[in-house]
């Protein structure tokens, strides 16, 4: 009976010790998967941004937010993207393309995150093989958000959105939520600078989206 119970005992501990072995070379994998948001402001943006905006590429992130910011974008936007490149609106499906064309250059350099001026890094924020995700689109940006603040406190995670909806969410999990300015938005913008904001997101478009639509 002894025998038994020292066992089941000694099962029991090795289980244990392998979980807590696991649990802490996952910790390490995650710190140093995101050491690199250490150093400034993490932003995690929402569809919109990227389609009713300025190119995420040529916004001057670090005067708005401050150097050596990481901007996020989630991988379920990229699928929202991906579906809006075939939309039946002229004007949103060549939007879309274009900031299509862009992540596909930001994956090519994803290991680091895609380096931009004043040492801001944007990444697109991948689902690991076993995630499932939430039936609302919304609703997962913001929990991918939350991952993410848990994954590099005390460093704080901010939802850049003009959802009125998804900020409340983001602000009621614990995390931080703004909107990108108005100026960027691409109505806002100067009719020069809507102009070659057009011509270049034309160039991009001009090669078609690699993914179809899931």
């Amino acid at each position: 009976m002894l025998d038994r119970l020292s066992q089941l005992l000694n099962r029991e501990l090795n289980e244990l010790r392998t979980y807590f072995m696991e649990l802490g070379n996952e910790l390490y994998r995650l710190k140093e998967k995101y050491a690199h948001h250490q150093g400034g402001r993490t932003l995690v943006l929402d569809t919109n941004d990227l389609l009713h905006y300025s190119r995420y590429d040529k916004i001057p992130w670090a005067a708005v937010y401050g150097k050596n910011a990481v901007v996020v974008i989630p991988h379920v936007v990229v699928d929202e993207i991906d579906k809006k490149s075939y939309a039946t609106s002229d004007s949103i499906r060549k939007r879309a393309r274009g900031v299509f064309g862009l992540l596909e250059q930001t994956l090519t350099d994803q290991r680091d995150g895609h380096a931009m001026a004043g040492g801001v890094r944007v990444e697109v924020l991948l689902d690991e093989p076993q995630h499932v995700r939430l039936p609302n689109n919304d609703d997962e940006i913001v929990a991918r958000a939350c991952e993410l603040q848990q994954a590099i406190g005390p460093v704080q995670v901010t939802v850049l959105t003009g959802d009125n909806g998804m900020r409340a969410r983001a602000l009621a999990w614990g995390l931080n939520a703004d909107k990108l300015p108005a100026k960027y938005r691409i109505e806002q913008v100067s009719t020069r600078d809507r102009a070659e904001y057009l011509q270049s997101i034309t160039a991009l478009e001009e090669q078609p989206p690699a993914l179809t639509p899931g």
